[in-house]
């Protein structure tokens, strides 16, 4: 999943009722929808509705903080969602939206309009869009050290051993003068991972 954000928070209703799922239509092919429902884990905010609307506009994928339902038909589509877990219960005459493209919070970390997505089975990345570039150059040196590695110990005369190839291929150093290069860069993206499960 990789696309830019489209934000989208959620609050508590109150005496007046809003809308759940209408952001939708707003929403362009390639983005990918990041909704603060604040972890609520009783409210899901994504049904199979959206799933289907989202699947035929060409949106990339949902990140959720918060809950959603109706996961069998995410799988189904092959909708890549990300959220804290899934609940069967309805979000309507729960919870409204109160902003749509506004800076929101996932997992305490800010999420602006627009920001770069990335996410698997292993979590997320926000990368901050006036960063997307810096962020590239450093993950495409780090992904290529570790390629080297993975070839040199699955393919190598004698196997070789992990220590000897991280030795061999400087591997400590090259993410040290990273690192060293631009603590701030490499530690807000350290900060961005998102512990969330696929669903």
């Amino acid at each position: 999943m990789v696309g830019p954000a489209f934000t989208v928070k959620y609050v508590p209703i109150g005496e007046h009722k809003g809308t759940v799922g209408d952001y939708i239509d707003d929403c362009k092919a390639g983005d990918v929808i990041v909704l603060n429902n604040a972890g609520r884990t009783t409210c899901p905010v994504w049904g199979d509705i959206l799933t289907y609307v989202a699947t035929a506009k060409g949106i990339t994928g949902t990140v959720i903080d918060g809950v959603c339902r109706d996961v069998d038909g995410s799988r189904e589509l092959g909708y890549p969602m990300l959220s804290r877990w899934h609940n069967m219960v309805t979000g309507k005459d729960r919870v409204m939206v109160q902003s749509v493209n506004e800076t929101v919070a996932i997992s305490d970390i800010q999420v602006r309009p627009g920001d770069l997505i990335v996410g698997d089975e292993s979590g997320v990345l926000v990368i901050p869009r006036n960063r997307a570039d810096e962020v590239l150059a450093f993950a495409k040196e780090i992904d290529a050290t570790e390629r080297l590695i993975f070839n040199k110990v699955k393919n190598g005369v004698h196997g070789e051993r992990l220590a000897k190839s991280t030795v061999t291929m400087n591997y400590k150093e090259a993410m040290s003068k990273a690192i060293k290069k631009n603590p701030q860069l490499f530690n807000e993206q350290l900060g961005i991972l998102l512990h969330l499960s696929q669903n």
